[in-house]
């Protein structure tokens, strides 16, 4: 991504975390209780979810970033559920609230480098390698993730996808063109299908977010399209 880009999703990221601070204010003062403070989590990462997509689509999102974008969302609503469970049971301080849903506002990061992944390959962009900032501390599943060397773009995962360090990855992932025939449309799929196999997969989880969502009509676990999802 570019500087502007980048200052766009830095943007996006304040804009969404002054969002969070202010509704945990609105929690803690009793003006609101957690069902509805879950609710309007949820909303709020959707829209600026949905920017960081169209952000990583380079303004230009296709279906295929739909598709993405529903199966990042669906992940990051249980996220927020089960954050909001341990809030319930008491088990996390003021403080550590604000920090988890700092770090919740930070997921916009992710989403904008799901997204870019599914550009560069409806652009032809075939092969990809991910390595690490040597300035930087990386978690263990950063570790694992590196490339020996540039890879099929479907088996290369985004920056902040599947590693403990998440939002904060410091993580890079170069993107070239192979020069060889290739499908852009048939890559799209295989990264897409890859994901499905990676998501989210708890029914009962999911049924419970629908509940509370009221999503009586459209499941979520049914739908690929974010930006049609609640």
């Amino acid at each position: 991504m570019d500087s502007e880009q980048i200052s766009v999703l830095e943007s996006e990221f304040f804009a969404l975390s002054s969002k969070f601070d202010t509704l945990a204010t609105r929690l803690f003062t009793g003006k609101i209780d957690v069902p509805t403070f879950e609710r309007s989590l949820i909303s709020e990462l959707k829209g600026a979810t949905i920017r960081a997509y169209v952000v990583g689509a380079n303004g230009t999102p296709t279906a295929k970033h739909y598709g993405s974008s529903g199966l990042h969302l669906r992940q990051k609503y249980a996220d927020l559920h089960r954050l909001t469970e341990k809030i319930s049971q008491g088990a996390l301080s003021e403080a550590q609230i604000r920090d988890r849903l700092s770090r919740h506002a930070r997921s916009i990061q992710t989403a904008a480098a799901r997204s870019e992944k599914i550009t560069m390959a409806l652009a032809g962009f075939d092969i990809a390698k991910r390595t690490l900032d040597p300035q930087a501390k990386h978690c263990k599943s950063c570790l694992r993730l590196v490339t020996d060397g540039f890879e099929p773009i479907s088996k290369v995962t985004p920056r902040g996808v599947n590693c403990e360090c998440g939002s904060h990855c410091r993580c890079l992932v170069v993107y070239k063109k192979s020069g060889n025939p290739l499908n852009p449309l048939g890559l799209a799929d295989e990264i897409l299908r890859l994901d499905r196999e990676n998501s989210l997969s708890d029914d009962k989880l999911l049924a419970k977010i629908e509940s509370l969502l009221g999503a009586k009509k459209r499941r979520i676990r049914r739908s690929d399209k974010g930006f049609g999802t609640v």
